[in-house]
């Protein structure tokens, strides 16, 4: 969504029409869920991606045929016959082709302010109604503010995407604003392999070490913010935010420090706390812990050992097996 809000502002800003395609169904088997989102311009560049092949090739013609004829259409795209070749790939599915007239006004406000969210920070929930009628857009903030015209009787259910059927129409559901944040602990062998690739997929990723040299220029990419600590032993998570859209990575230089990561982490409403370390390391932190006053409920937050269980060795896949176990977390909101 924020390559997609920035590049939509970017040609609002020029006076340049936009379609914006919408996945609403699929039957079958398809690379791409339901909620997807693909912007095309006139000139059939796109942004995003339904799946490629020929459903994109064929969303990305009538989207601009949307544009051209300046309204706003439904299409469905049967590619069973692909199955019928010995092909495992065959679905049917149906899109939303939301025309953006650069003239309208609302559409400016609306996108504009998508675009903000990302770089100044912020959440709203953008809602599409599918039909052909102009400015069926709304943005909806999370302090209850809006852009545009809402629908009052919608309600939401916290979820990343959904559609909501209500008498006057069917809404498409998106969070636009701030990617979930990733915080690391320790910018060692591990933390210095997991933080990139993090940022890579999408998570607001930030490292923070006691220890200048592992945060030394150069040393991460510009993507991954990084901050020094006086200590781990206390006060990490007073300079970096640390609420329910928040991954919590532990990978100090130590058990102890860990353990006190781990302590602090607790105490926050992170959604994923992950801990690197072996099982006996765990268990000798939670008897410890548990002598603190935390119960077993608090404990079965942590993710420990961190990561799937892909036998991984190097640091390189160990980051692979902590970003994998981070998406699947994330995904397990939908």
């Amino acid at each position: 969504m924020k390559e997609i809000a920035l590049r939509a502002r970017g040609l609002l800003e020029e006076g340049q029409d936009f379609a914006l395609a919408v996945m609403t169904d699929k039957q079958g088997i398809s690379p791409r869920d339901v909620g997807t989102l693909m912007l095309v311009e006139r000139n059939g560049a796109c942004t995003g991606s339904v799946g490629g092949g020929s459903l994109e090739a064929a969303v990305k013609d009538r989207a601009v045929k949307a544009i051209e004829e300046g309204r706003s259409t439904h299409m469905t795209h049967d590619n069973f016959e692909v199955a019928d070749l010995g092909l495992a790939c065959g679905c049917k599915t149906t899109l939303y082709i939301d025309y953006v007239n650069a003239k309208n006004p609302l559409y400016f406000e609306l996108y504009t302010a998508m675009a903000k969210l990302y770089t100044d920070g912020g959440r709203a929930r953008l809602c599409i109604r599918t039909d052909t009628a102009p400015c069926t857009e709304f943005l909806l903030y999370s302090d209850g503010e809006t852009i545009g015209e809402p629908a009052e009787s919608i309600t939401y259910s916290g979820k990343p995407f959904e559609a909501i059927e209500i008498p006057d129409g069917r809404y498409y559901i998106f969070p636009v604003g701030a990617e979930p944040k990733a915080i690391v602990l320790g910018g060692g062998h591990v933390g210095s392999k997991v933080a990139p690739l993090l940022a890579f997929c999408g998570f607001d990723t930030v490292v923070l070490e006691d220890r200048e040299p592992l945060i030394a220029r150069g040393r991460f990419p510009d993507t991954v913010r990084t901050r020094l600590l006086e200590t781990f032993e206390a006060g990490v998570f007073d300079a970096e935010s640390c609420g329910e859209d928040t991954y919590v990575v532990i990978a100090t230089r130590s058990h102890e420090l860990d353990r006190a990561v781990l302590e602090q982490a607790l105490k926050t409403k992170a959604y994923y706390i992950g801990m690197m370390g072996s099982r006996s390391k765990r268990d000798r932190a939670f008897e410890y812990l548990k002598a603190r006053g935390f119960t077993d409920g608090d404990l079965a937050r942590v993710h420990a050992p961190i990561g799937l269980a892909l036998k991984a060795k190097t640091p390189q896949e160990i980051a692979v097996s902590i970003a994998g176990e981070m998406i699947l977390r994330r995904h397990s909101l939908s």
